[in-house]
């Protein structure tokens, strides 16, 4: 305890208290979002000064980025603009860095998270002082004066990266062009993916293990030719400042070119280094600019791993090696003849020796990767809800390469500028090393239990989880190592466990579409419907981000109650990830129809399950999915009926658990309402006094004018409804009409584009409604 809270350490204390006090600010004090989507769409014109730009691919080719920070509120736009603005600009724009520019756009938002789990542009732009976008943009007038320096830099890195370019292979190239130059928007999608599922997605980034290998390499370089220290330094800190820069500076790269300043300035003056006071005036700087940098996993994954290397591997690991004093030790010696050993048995002895102390480093090192994951586990829970299984052991063997692939990358790109065929062998040692990283990626997806979802954890279990590292740090000499290790995984066992109590039903924003989760009192997984009409990769943005979240690992069955592309959309997308990231499903149900009105959509949904190997079920009018507490009734399409629309035979289901009742209606309307009435109300006994007294009423076709009639509603009397419906869709959803008759029906309306989603919990008794957004439950219309 003493060495950590040493009073030689005055400046770490108090960087350790500021940013206590700063997690609570930022926990319980919560920073209002700028709201810029009433000027959605609409053209604006701004003024301000060139900060950043980049190549980024996009789905209609490459663009220019360039990053303004405005002199002030752009023309036409009232709201208080006093972050940047990205700009979309053609690839061939002029935009010099550091000089004033004129650009007229459209304003594009970034989209704030609407389901948990789903990422936040919103949030994470306001983190990186970043307003809004400005889309098809133009530069109207450009002043001439700028930084040449920058300016120059990024001639350099586009100098660099057209080098990479002839050297490798379109899919190789733009993995270097992301480690090595940070231009994050060339990377190759499906090798990001991988790289990500298996772990070492960390290695793309310019982090500090770049910035730092860079740093020393430099400094090492100098004085081995003899440059004093004051000179040596000071060029290897400029060095990695003008690197960090020409490659948009991360936070990890600032922590590092931070930490190794105060390094190189304490060889200067003759002092010590501290590396944890470092690290501690690292992040005070950091959360001094911005101390919503407390939220930024990338933050939080480079300070952690810093602080597990320095303080948490000596804590756990600083006896596990130590060799205890055998008894015999202790007796006299004998004399020294009696201990000779033959050369032949020392020749035997060597090998053994060389694999017992490689056995012992590996050991350590392994130890080691556990105890950073461990000290980084409530990150990857919290951000990410799942843990890759085997990046612990592709780290072992992708961190020490790393060395040697960016020297490899750095000379390719830097004497490949000038002499061309030098280049070459350089190329041909980082083509390996990429190939070699991507083969066992590949054989990590090859395994069984390649990635754990853990589910995002409540916040106290990651307070208490965090007071355990603390107590192991602060405590360690007085606990055995077997004891330690017992501690942590309590801890990490505390911090995985997830709530299962009771039944919950969540249906989830996927905007114009409709996809509702349930997880019953025994712990099944059910989705009815997942598909979207305006939202792109609606699965893999927001649906399988909630399932993660919420600690899904499998799905007991989808619904797809009709084969409108609103409805099922996700399916093909669910299917893709199935076998990689995603979450596998056990069946598929579709409404049990006649064969003649099963449509294209129908039949392709059919086979898409057959060539994925999962089971294909139907379900018609009185079948019934049955579990100790909660039971699934189908109330319709009858079973083997025919229709001419595919909206009128929906699967309905009745959902019901102790005194909880939930009628979940697809988009049936028409034909298909005035049959679902008349079995109503054929109904007796508890059942027709369930269906009567409805708590709850998923509205059908998104609040349709045509659905969910007055029959209906005094059939079923709900409590409450929920109607998914998108923003500003073009079908007016939902209509004036449907909201008037729920009003006349004393029914509270929870519509998902105001409310984001809606999540009900029961234990049959109870309930409790909560919304993802705060302004949710209010009959208005879009």
């Amino acid at each position: 305890m003493k060495l950590i809270f040493s009073y030689k350490r005055p400046l770490c204390i108090t960087v350790v208290i500021f940013v206590f006090f700063g997690i609570l600010c930022v926990h319980y004090m919560e920073v209002p979002l700028s709201d810029f989507t009433p000027w959605e769409g609409k053209w604006i014109t701004l003024t301000g000064e060139v900060v950043g730009k980049e190549i980024r691919s996009t789905a209609r080719g490459d663009v220019l980025l360039v990053t303004v920070k405005p002199d002030a509120a752009a023309e036409g736009l009232s709201a208080d603009s006093n972050g940047k603005v990205i700009c979309y600009l053609d690839r061939d724009s002029q935009a010099l860095l550091g000089s004033k520019v004129q650009v007229h756009g459209k304003l594009s938002a970034f989209s704030e998270a609407t389901n948990p789990g789903q990422f936040s542009q919103a949030h994470y732009y306001q983190i990186l002082k970043t307003d809004y976008r400005l889309l098809e943009a133009k530069i109207l007038a450009a002043g001439r004066s700028h930084s040449r320096y920058r300016e120059s830099l990024y001639r350099l890195k586009s100098a660099f990266g057209r080098t990479l370019d002839k050297y490798f292979e379109a899919e190789n190239a733009s993995i270097l062009r992301t480690m090595l130059l940070g231009e994050t928007g060339q990377t190759d999608s499906e090798i990001k993916e991988l790289y990500q599922r298996n772990g070492i997605v960390h290695i793309l980034a310019i982090s500090g293990l770049h910035i730092s290998l860079i740093g020393m390499s430099m400094y090492k370089l100098l004085r081995r030719i003899a440059v004093p220290i004051p000179i040596a330094a000071p060029v290897a800190v400029a060095v990695m400042v003008s690197f960090g820069e020409m490659t948009n500076i991360s936070t990890s790269s600032l922590r590092a070119i931070v930490m190794f300043g105060l390094r190189m300035t304490a060889h200067l003056a003759g002092r010590t280094y501290d590396l944890l006071t470092a690290l501690a005036v690292a992040a005070a700087l950091i959360l001094l600019e911005q101390p919503l940098y407390l939220n930024h996993s990338g933050f939080l994954f480079s300070f952690l791993a810093v602080l597990a290397i320095s303080l948490f591997i000596p804590s756990m690991n600083n006896t596990l090696f130590r060799k205890a004093p055998s008894p015999a030790s202790q007796l006299s010696s004998p004399p020294a003849s009696q201990l000779s050993t033959p050369p032949v048995l020392k020749r035997l002895a060597r090998p053994a020796s060389q694999l017992s102390v490689w056995l012992k480093k590996t050991a350590e090192a392994l130890l080691a990767g556990v105890c950073i994951s461990a000290f980084t586990l409530p990150v990857y829970t919290y951000y990410y809800y799942q843990f890759p299984t085997y990046s612990l052991l592709l780290n072992l063997i992708v961190i020490p390469l790393m060395g040697v692939l960016m020297a490899a990358g750095i000379l390719t790109m830097s004497v490949g500028l000038v002499f061309a065929s030098a280049g070459r062998v350089t190329a041909v040692i980082t083509m390996l090393i990429l190939e070699f990283y991507k083969k066992l990626c590949l054989l990590g997806d090859s395994l069984p239990y390649h990635n754990l979802i853990l589910g995002k954890p409540q916040v106290w279990q990651v307070v208490v989880y965090a007071g355990i590292l603390i107590f192991l740090i602060l405590f360690h000499r007085k606990l055995r190592t077997g004891i330690r290790y017992l501690v942590l995984t309590g801890g990490v066992l505390l911090l995985i466990l997830r709530n299962s109590s009771g039944m919950s039903v969540t249906f989830l924003d996927v905007g114009q579409g409709d996809c509702i989760h349930i997880r019953s009192p025994a712990g099944r997984h059910y989705l009815i419907d997942a598909g979207s009409s305006d939202s792109q990769e609606v699965g893999r943005y927001r649906i399988l981000p909630y399932l993660k979240s919420q600690g899904v690992r499998r799905l007991d069955a989808l619904f797809i109650t009709h084969p409108d592309g609103d409805h099922h959309s996700a399916f093909s997308e669910m299917i893709e990830w199935m076998n990689f990231d995603g979450i596998p499903i056990d069946a598929l149900i579709l409404p049990d129809i006649g064969a003649k009105s099963k449509n294209k959509e129908y039949l392709k949904l059919e086979t898409m399950a057959a060539e994925a190997g999962i089971e294909r079920f139907t379900i018609g009018s009185g079948q019934v999915i049955s579990e100790p507490e909660m039971r699934l009734r189908c109330l319709h399409p009858e079973s083997g009926s025919d229709w001419a629309d595919s909206n009128a035979y929906s699967t309905v289901l009745l959902l019901e658990h102790g005194d909880f009742s939930l009628l979940l209606t697809g988009d049936v309307e028409g034909r298909g309402e005035e049959t679902l009435n008349r079995y109503i109300s054929g109904m007796s006994g508890e059942e027709r006094a369930a269906i009567g007294n409805l708590t709850a009423l998923k509205i059908a076709h998104h609040g349709s004018r045509n659905s969910t009639g007055r029959q209906f509603l005094q059939l079923t009397s709900p409590a409450f409804a929920v109607i998914s419906a998108g923003y500003g869709n073009t079908y007016g959803h939902p209509h004036e009409e449907l909201v008037e008759r729920l009003k006349n029906a004393g029914t509270e309306v929870y519509i998902t584009y105001k409310s984001g989603a809606v999540s009900i919990w029961t234990d049959g008794k109870k309930i409790t409604i909560s919304q993802y957004l705060p302004h949710g439950n209010e009959f208005s219309i879009p």
